[in-house]
């Protein structure tokens, strides 16, 4: 499912998405930790630094960023997720609690581009893996075979390819001009997508290992009826901390004088 036609099919498909909510320690005014890269807009090397400049920065934030008062990203945990199932041959209904998302600081990142002038910023990065633990709860069918359960689960992906559109807006703090992320566009491309459901058909175990099997084997089917879920979830996730950032950090300590 496109995201234009799952837009077009919100009714329909009945998405919700529980707000998760990331506690922050809150602080007026910030500076860049002095251990990340610092790139400025106005060298020739600046569209060279600034990719390097993020992965490096993401990497870090597996322990806490005091200076920004970003807690560790490695697990990142959402409360819950709520998914309703598709028109198509996948008619699941995924709920999730309890959500660590596991990977988001383990990147290599190909692209960043700012556009001060239309402000726009453009990034693309690979995650080796990204993994969601949670406690599910399943209910509805894939092709012809109905799917009931709750327990622990799984959901790993591999080779995530990751760009991200953020559109921006400029305001002013304390004297020093700031972004704030207004919109964001962001996919999630897999290479392949692994799902393991513990409790299936309240712990058959023969019924489970073939119905697992079938959801694995037709992974693109079932990740594709959730795809503009997940995405609009990371999109969330992903302007959140971008934005507590962007309030700290001023644009000239961030990219530079003009």
């Amino acid at each position: 499912m496109t995201r234009n036609s799952f837009n077009q099919n919100l009714a329909t498909m009945k998405l919700k998405l529980i707000c998760f909510v990331i506690i922050f320690e809150f602080c007026s005014s910030a500076k860049i930790p002095s251990n990340f890269i610092k790139c400025d807009r106005k060298k020739p090397d600046f569209k060279k630094c600034a990719p390097g400049a993020v992965e490096q920065a993401m990497r870090q934030m597996d322990k806490p960023t005091k200076e920004l008062g970003i807690p560790s990203l490695s697990p990142l945990v959402i409360p819950s997720l709520s998914i309703a199932g598709g028109e198509g041959s996948v008619k699941l209904d995924q709920n999730y609690k309890n959500v660590h998302i596991y990977g988001l600081t383990n990147l290599s990142c190909s692209k960043l581009n700012v556009d001060f002038e239309n402000k726009i910023i453009e990034n693309e990065c690979l995650y080796p893996e990204i993994r969601m633990v949670s406690d599910y709860n399943l209910n509805g069918k894939i092709l012809v075979l109905d799917i009931m359960g709750e327990g622990k689960g799984t959901i790993t992906l591999e080779k995530v390819r990751i760009p991200v559109k953020y559109d921006l807006e400029e305001y002013e703090k304390n004297g020093k001009k700031h972004f704030r992320v207004t919109n964001i566009d962001l996919k999630m491309i897999p290479e392949r997508v692994r799902f393991d459901f513990e409790n299936l058909f309240n712990g058959d175990k023969k019924l489970s290992e073939h119905v697992l099997n079938v959801i694995n084997e037709n992974w693109r089917e079932v990740y594709d009826d959730a795809k503009a879920s997940y995405e609009d979830a990371f999109g969330q996730i992903t302007k959140d901390i971008f934005n507590k950032v962007l309030s700290k950090v001023s644009i000239s300590d961030m990219f530079g004088d003009e």
